[in-house]
């Protein structure tokens, strides 16, 4: 029996490039079912489907429960408990626990009270910190104030309140999102890590997390969750490349997965190196066949 797919419906993000071969318009469409994986044809969408099935079946009932879990209540209210206060583990391994050059710009994303912000400003990145929240930013800048007034003064330190899903992100050269995609609708995952991706200068890192299904989290204050490390590596994956993916390091069992991922060279880029090695290898048979002339003129000569 043939496969039943989803349908699919145009709408997506500017630049966006289909989930199976690469290719970027404003054309894509992209999966009605979960809202993730975006294809530039149907072509592509049934090539993919192999590797999307099982992602696309989770995500659609990941919605169906998180909307079922929010419904009385206000999403994301974790920020309200947890506020964040410490940083992200990431920050503590190179390449980000040593001061960086001058002109280095981050992202922090659901900041909270700022663990990971303070980490980065006191390691001199220029950051940007964003949160739903107005209470928690309100806190972080008092706790600034008085620690490191000389950030907010100079602008090395930019405090933002609003909806990661709608407000607008600087380009940088990092961008944190601890403990926040759990919190987002699922049927906007594909949309938000579209966005992040492109708001990376070329080479920039992304540091995220998710929670599996024993996270408490997700009964208590409405967060949809993955299955296991291969779920969470299988999302970010298809935007991304991922270099490091597993449980967060605790004494005591943990239910977050984090993952370090880095932004893929674009196909553009890959075409201008190629180009480059092609001309380079123009250039040496060139030389190769204007030695071998001097040979022969030299030996018509002898002759």
């Amino acid at each position: 029996m043939a496969a039943i797919f989803p349908k699919a419906q145009l709408s997506s993000p500017s630049n966006t490039p289909c989930f199976a071969c690469g290719k970027s318009d404003d054309t894509l469409k992209k999966c009605k079912r979960c809202w993730y994986a975006f294809y530039c044809s149907k072509k592509c969408q049934i090539k993919d489907w192999k590797h999307h099935k099982p992602v696309c079946k989770y995500l659609k009932n990941s919605m169906e429960g998180w909307a079922e879990l929010n419904q009385n209540q206000t999403p994301r209210v974790a920020w309200k408990t947890f506020n964040l206060t410490n940083p992200f583990h990431f920050l503590s391994k190179p390449p980000f626990d040593q001061k960086v050059e001058r002109g280095k710009t981050a992202l922090d994303l659901g900041c909270g009270r700022g663990g990971s912000t303070k980490v980065l400003l006191d390691r001199g990145w220029k950051v940007t910190a964003i949160d739903c929240f107005q209470e928690p930013l309100d806190k972080l800048r008092k706790e600034i104030a008085a620690s490191n007034p000389e950030s907010l003064e100079s602008g090395q330190l930019t405090l933002l309140a609003g909806d990661v899903l709608t407000c607008n992100f600087p380009v940088v050269d990092l961008i944190v999102a601890r403990d926040l995609m759990p919190y987002l609708p699922p049927n906007k995952l594909g949309v938000f890590l579209q966005k992040v991706e492109r708001s990376l200068n070329p080479n920039g890192w992304f540091l995220g997390s998710l929670f599996d299904q024993n996270s408490r989290c997700q009964w208590s204050y409405g967060a949809w969750v993955v299955t296991d490390e291969k779920m969470c590596k299988a999302l970010v994956e298809k935007v991304f490349d991922v270099e490091s993916c597993g449980y967060r390091p605790k004494k005591t069992a943990t239910a977050t997965i984090d993952f370090l991922a880095r932004k893929r060279e674009s196909e553009n880029k890959s075409l201008e190196v190629d180009n480059k090695k092609l001309d380079a290898q123009v250039d040496e048979a060139r030389a190769n066949n204007s030695l071998l002339e001097t040979v022969h003129e030299e030996l018509n000569n002898v002759e």
